[in-house]
């Protein structure tokens, strides 16, 4: 892996705060494996707000809403410039670092968080109802994925929604700043 300066400050948090795994939330709602306990799906902490609204924040607010995360990541641009340092979460949610902020946040999955009111496994039909007529879309590709663009209100930043969808049911909802 190849560590941009962008990604640092997030890396170092990791690094430098001690934060044990007793103190993620969604850790808490999961039985122990080794006891032969039905896990639980881990659960979208309450005290965390919308997920949409986690845009922007620095590390130690993002871990004291969330916890630690349960991976790291990197997501790979397709220039060295745009590679990111990604939290991932049990709950659907991965988080995108840009510098030492959060610039997009990724719902997936049957455990992910509702954004916006949306979330994965909804049809685009309550998308278009939610939202109005995107601003952006693409017709299914090779992957049989279609994908639309909202633009969001937001007095901080331009912020964008983007969903991914297969025959009509929303697969991958993304959050993010628009001005990177």
């Amino acid at each position: 892996m190849v560590v941009t300066r962008r990604m640092l400050p997030a890396l170092l948090l990791i690094i430098l705060v001690p934060v044990g795994l007793g103190a993620n939330p969604a850790a808490a709602g999961a039985a122990s494996a080794s006891t032969g306990d039905t896990a639980m799906r881990a659960t979208w902490p309450e005290a965390a707000g919308s997920p949409e609204a986690l845009i922007g924040l620095d590390p130690p607010s993002a871990l004291a809403r969330l916890g630690p995360p349960e991976s790291l990541a990197t997501a790979r641009g397709s220039e060295p410039w745009q590679d990111d340092a990604v939290f991932v979460y049990p709950y659907g949610l991965r988080l995108s670092w840009y510098g030492s902020r959060v610039w997009q946040v990724h719902a997936s999955g049957a455990s992910a968080p509702a954004m916006l009111g949306l979330k994965p496994g909804d049809s685009i039909d309550k998308a278009l109802s939610l939202l109005g007529e995107p601003d952006y879309g693409e017709l299914p590709g090779d992957s049989g994925r279609a994908a639309w663009e909202w633009k969001l209100p937001s007095p901080a930043w331009p912020l964008r929604l983007r969903v991914l969808a297969r025959a009509g049911i929303l697969e991958d909802l993304y959050v993010y700043r628009s001005d990177f």
